[in-house]
């Protein structure tokens, strides 16, 4: 006969709260009584066979495997609700039929996922080369289809604390110097780790040491918390360039970098405004101080991203601030005017001859005559006109006064031209003056210079806004979001601890009943980068829903 004792069976535990305090005494936690886990749940097992071993030795190996099934299967229970087997976990009432069958016919059951990096294909690049961020970014197959799946929900996550915040695949490890004396560029890069704000100032000087040592120096207020950049050169400029757009680097972005994070944010756009940098010169004996604080930040959360190859639900369940850029709508008087189009070429320095130019109707009229008449009869009657019109038109503002005046050297000039030079001259003239008319009764080239500047400002803010958006860390591209879990290191040891948790609840629900095999799934921070865990592994579970039938 199989002997037992009290504590091993099974009829002494209908009360859930005793398997907790059970599996809380001999894991020497606390963890059952509050908030825990199928990891943790899947740890306490073995610890309950070896001390139901140690303690019975009379007790057969098949009744402590018994038992500690049983108690896990009810603290399963417990965290996800009723089940009635292992595999298809639990079967309920299903609440809608999309497929508008019989609802009497159908159930619903669950099955449990476990995805573990650690059991990829992927352990390499895709030229045989390690890459520490593959197990961050893989495509799965898994070993049993999922048929008929009605929606997916994470229920637990553990991601060890092994990724920096300054990391070479991040984009925010580098910065450039440059010479002034002798244009040449050089690359301050530091290596990926975990800093603290004093190790990382430390860094960046050993590597500024290695060109500029006793030249440039950097350091951050104990009390402000402001980083200073000191150039002790006598007769040497030095151009610190925190941002280019043209540096190549797609994870650099004009937030997210080394002079960024330093506290540095000033912006710096070129002549059209269409390009943006974060420059800074430093002259001889001269310094200067960022306008943010120093503060190496850690993600704000996990974006957990799995692509199923599925129609059936929306990639964009993620909403989040947009990437539209708001802008001042120009004025009418702008959009017909002679500037529309030739905003980029106008600055402070040409503004006012290109109104002199432009804004002037009467200068438009004498050249646009001048050219006629030279095409049509020539230099004679050019010179002609020249000589009887230029004090006339000069001096006059109306359409109506430079129309008598066009008549009347027309009138002239029949004792002088036969009658068909004439009519040629008139026609060529009187096309011209309509089109100068229609310019003056309109306010087409009238503006005044405040108009004229208001205009290319709002062109200027535009352009730069754009410049701005294109250069700034967009998450908006993110699609097939899954979950996104917040993150908290208080409480962890940085490379010695896993982040974990199981208090959210992330749902995935699909339009119709589905078939998975096959997954794509990523983990990224909260800039759009994937994770880099530096070669650990990282998990999640999931439960999935099924349409049943009976």
């Amino acid at each position: 006969m199989e002997q037992t004792n009290l504590e091993s069976d099974i009829s002494q535990y209908e009360d859930i709260t005793k398997i907790k305090k059970l599996y809380n005494r001999i894991s020497n936690t606390n963890l059952f009584l509050n908030q825990y886990t199928l990891p943790d749940i899947e740890e306490a097992k073995p610890k309950l066979i070896e001390y139901f071993r140690k303690k019975d030795p009379y007790i057969t190996a098949g009744h402590i495997q018994s038992f500690v099934d049983e108690t896990a299967r009810r603290l399963t229970c417990d965290l996800f609700g009723d089940m009635n087997n292992t595999q298809m976990i639990g079967v309920g009432n299903l609440i809608q039929d999309s497929r508008t069958l019989n609802p009497d016919d159908f159930k619903k059951l669950h099955r449990l996922i476990n995805i573990d990096s650690t059991y990829r294909k992927n352990l390499w690049g895709s030229d045989e080369t390690y890459d520490s961020t593959v197990s961050t970014n893989m495509t799965i197959k898994l070993n049993d289809t999922l048929d008929n799946v009605i929606s997916l929900e994470m229920t637990s996550v553990s991601i060890p604390y092994t990724f920096y915040s300054i990391d070479s695949t991040y984009g925010n490890n580098y910065f450039y110097i440059e010479d002034t004396s002798s244009s040449e560029i050089v690359k301050i890069e530091i290596d990926g780790a975990n800093y603290t704000i004093s190790s990382l100032i430390s860094a960046i000087q050993d590597v500024i040491d290695i060109q500029y040592e006793d030249i440039l120096t950097i350091s951050v207020d104990s009390l402000s918390y402001k980083t200073t950049i000191t150039n002790v050169s006598d007769d040497i400029t030095y151009n610190f360039i925190f941002y280019d757009h043209e540096d190549g680097i797609s994870e650099s972005k004009v937030n997210n970098n080394l002079g960024w994070i330093l506290g540095f944010r000033q912006p710096t756009f070129d002549d059209n405004g269409n390009d943006v940098s974060i420059e800074y010169s430093i002259g001889p004996s001269d310094s200067i101080i960022s306008e943010s604080i120093c503060f190496i930040p850690h993600t704000k959360y996990f974006i957990v991203t799995i692509e199923d190859n599925n129609k059936e639900q929306t990639n964009k369940g993620l909403v989040q601030i947009g990437d539209d850029v708001t802008f001042i709508k120009q004025t009418q008087y702008f959009k017909n005017s002679v500037i529309q189009g030739r905003e980029t070429c106008l600055d402070d320095s040409n503004i006012q001859t290109f109104i002199d130019t432009n804004a002037n109707p009467v200068n438009n009229l004498y050249n646009n005559l001048v050219t006629v008449g030279t095409n049509v009869i020539g230099d004679t009657l050019t010179e002609t006109l020249t000589t009887a019109t230029t004090s006339t038109l000069a001096g006059n503002d109306s359409t109506a006064e430079i129309e008598q005046v066009i008549t009347n050297t027309a009138n002239d000039a029949l004792d002088t031209f036969t009658a068909n030079e004439t009519t040629q001259l008139i026609g060529g003239v009187v096309t011209n003056l309509q089109r100068v008319s229609a310019l003056r009764n309109s306010v087409t080239e009238n503006l005044t210079k405040n108009q004229i500047y208001s205009s290319l400002q709002i062109k200027k803010s535009k352009t730069k806004n754009v410049a701005i958006n294109q250069n700034n860390i967009n998450t908006n591209t993110i699609s097939d979001v899954f979950a996104v879990i917040p993150f908290e290191d208080k409480s962890l040891t940085w490379g010695q601890t896993t982040f974990t948790s199981d208090k959210n609840r992330f749902k995935r629900n699909y339009t119709k009943p589905v078939n998975i095999d096959k997954l794509t799934v990523k983990l990224l921070d909260d800039r759009g980068n994937i994770v880099n865990l530096n070669g650990t592994e990282w998990s999640f579970s999931m439960m999935s829903t099924h349409l049943y039938e009976r």
